[in-house]
């Protein structure tokens, strides 16, 4: 009987696996550092707009609405946004509205990551968005 197929099959069986084996090992570290950095820029959001939403000036701000409002927010959060966040922009509109992020304003190539609250009082209310990028 000729053993040696077999041996060279079975060898050619393991060189895959163990091929197969590194690429996994490789795209599963890769999706790690994605999936960090996602979570850190969403915890990051949202203890900015909590900070926003519990002081009552700024809240008051966000009802007021308008681009005034809008500045002052700005204002506060990029004084407040840990370094690793590149940018961030605010938008304020009614909770009926699309907030969008303006054309001019966004990054290109760069994964943008929104999130945002609603404040209201007894008359009305407002949606505050938030966008950063790393």
């Amino acid at each position: 009987m000729n053993k040696k197929g077999w041996i060279k099959i079975v060898e050619a069986f393991v060189a895959i696996l163990l091929i197969m084996g590194a690429l996994i090992i490789t795209i599963g570290k890769t999706n790690e550092g994605k999936e960090d950095v996602e979570k850190k820029v969403y915890e990051a959001q949202i203890i900015l707009l909590h900070q926003i939403l519990l002081n009552s000036e700024d809240k008051s701000q966000v009802l007021a609405g308008g681009s005034e409002a809008e500045e002052m927010i700005q204002y506060k959060i990029d004084t407040r946004k840990p370094k690793y966040l590149v940018e961030c922009k605010v938008r304020i509109c009614d909770v009926e509205e699309e907030c969008e992020l303006a054309s001019e304003n966004s990054p290109t190539g760069k994964d943008v990551f929104v999130q945002h609250i609603i404040t209201e009082d007894t008359t009305h209310s407002k949606k505050l968005k938030l966008f950063c990028w790393v």
